[in-house]
């Protein structure tokens, strides 16, 4: 006959209850009347509410947090009158019973619903917040608001203008500070809410699309200069350009008779503090800042050629904007893919030596003129060459591009010439094969192949490899040099 075991049905049928911060008006909750286990006609006697600290109950007194036991057997169903907005409210309820005549209530487990106040408060600003930079902060539009209560609190060092739930706000500093807001009620209470900003840097310098300063002249600006703070700009070295120092956030550059690299800087001070650089060319590009990817040794490039090796390179430095030449002495150079900076490399068939066998010119116009040209001169190696590894796709061979080379994690594979090669044999390229043997002549992977395929080779010790490709009775070959 007891009921301690026992547990209310769900309050409202649910473990979830919406209520509007604004409410104020009686919101009913009720679960089922228990019963008294094996009781014939037995109920329980009353029933315990705990509601939340504010809330009112049905005779207008306030709630303390605490329970309250009513005695009434149709307790089961109460209604309340909701205050303030808080989080994690609950309302909770069990039974009790003294039908034992023990004078001692027995209570039953306890049944709790979630209350979810809606709208969740929230205070809105944009993802990127910079120092010094003005951004908008708001809350949502409260109906139950008193008039001009929404406070808002900032950290120390930041400004704000604006009235009611949206702000202007500068905020200062980079590290992580909090700004609130605390809203009054028509209900009496008040309640607020926080969030935690980590201002970022206004770090983006603007100018022209080459980035460049020709004959003349270039303007170049700090984007998002934060307000209320000294700016200065300083070009290393400086005898890259006529003025080379000057105040505020823009600076006109004019080139002088010593071009090359330049470092533009930007210092804000003040309520912000950092510096913002930019790399910058001043007159046309210097040979010595030109980059051949495919070639130059010294930066894990290719050191040796092969006879009709087929070579994909990038130049440096890259810009959109920029003209690229290049140049092949005992070979010849083609565009490859969407970016201007990007060639394919084919040396045609000579004699291995130990001299130059051929070499490779490339020059750059970044908008200010052509460089000189920069030359690499190249060398083959008649032991490290696979046999048969001639191969020139204009003459309708099919020709391995491999990219890149060397390389460690995974290859991308080419076939070059298919176009030719279809029109000199008037037969259709269909699918081939690869086979990549190490030194030793050990076969490591296989794939098959129609124009392009990405080969995974991140297992693989460093080393030359040759990747052979067989298509019916063609077979080519090309070397993969592999470095981890």
């Amino acid at each position: 006959m007891s009921i301690t075991a026992e547990i209310p049905s769900r309050i409202n049928n649910s473990d979830l209850q919406s209520i509007p911060i604004c409410q104020t008006s009686a919101v009913a909750f009720s679960v089922s009347p228990m019963a008294i286990p094996n009781g014939v006609g037995r109920a329980a006697s009353g029933y315990e509410w705990t509601i939340p600290a504010g809330w009112k109950y049905a005779d207008g007194s306030t709630s303390n947090g605490s329970a309250r036991l009513f005695t009434s057997a149709s307790a089961f169903n109460q209604s309340f009158f909701p205050n303030c907005g808080n989080i994690n409210e609950s309302v909770k309820v069990r039974a009790w019973t003294d039908t034992e005549g023990r004078g001692i209530p027995h209570f039953s487990l306890p049944r709790t619903i979630l209350i979810n106040r809606t709208p969740a408060l929230a205070i809105s600003t944009p993802n990127d917040i910079k120092c010094g930079v003005p951004f908008l902060a708001s809350v949502q539009d409260l109906p139950c608001a008193v008039s001009d209560s929404y406070i808002w609190t900032l950290p120390s060092g930041w400004t704000m203008t604006g009235t009611g739930r949206t702000r202007m706000i500068i905020p200062s500093g980079s590290t992580l500070q909090t700004i609130s807001v605390n809203i009054s009620l028509s209900s009496g209470c008040t309640i607020a809410t926080s969030k935690s900003i980590s201002p970022q840097n206004a770090g983006t310098i603007l100018g022209p699309p080459n980035e460049s300063v020709c004959t003349s002249g270039s303007t170049f600006s700090l984007n998002d200069a934060p307000v209320n703070s000294l700016i200065s700009w300083t070009v290393i070295p400086s005898n890259r350009v006529i003025s080379s120092s000057g105040n505020g956030s823009s600076a006109f550059l004019l080139p002088s008779s010593n071009p090359g690299i330049a470092t533009l800087r930007f210092t804000v001070s003040g309520a912000c503090n950092y510096v913002v650089t930019k790399q910058i060319y001043v007159g046309p590009i210097q040979t010595e800042n030109i980059f051949n990817s495919a070639f130059t040794a010294s930066a894990g490039g290719y050191p040796y050629v092969c006879p009709n090796g087929v070579y994909v390179t990038h130049i440096s430095p890259f810009n959109s904007t920029y003209q690229y030449e290049v140049l092949v002495t005992n070979g010849y150079s083609t565009h490859y893919g969407t970016n201007p900076n990007t060639f394919v490399i084919n040396v045609s068939n000579y004699t291995p030596s130990q001299f130059v066998d051929a070499s490779v010119s490339i020059r750059v116009n970044n908008g200010c003129g052509w460089s000189e040209w920069e030359t690499t001169n190249l060398y083959s190696d008649q032991f490290a060459c696979p046999p048969g590894s001639g191969c020139n796709p204009e003459n309708g061979d099919l020709c391995l591009l491999l990219y890149p080379n060397p390389s460690s994690e995974e290859v991308s594979i080419s076939l070059l010439g298919v176009e030719q090669h279809e029109k000199k044999t008037g037969k259709e390229v269909i699918e081939g094969q690869l086979f990549l043997y190490d030194k030793n002549g050990v076969l490591r992977r296989s794939e098959t192949i129609s124009k392009k395929r990405t080969m995974n080779i991140q297992d693989l010790p460093s080393g030359i490899y040759v990747m052979h490709y067989r298509n019916g009775k063609y077979v080519t070959k090309t070397q993969l040099k592999i470095e981890k």
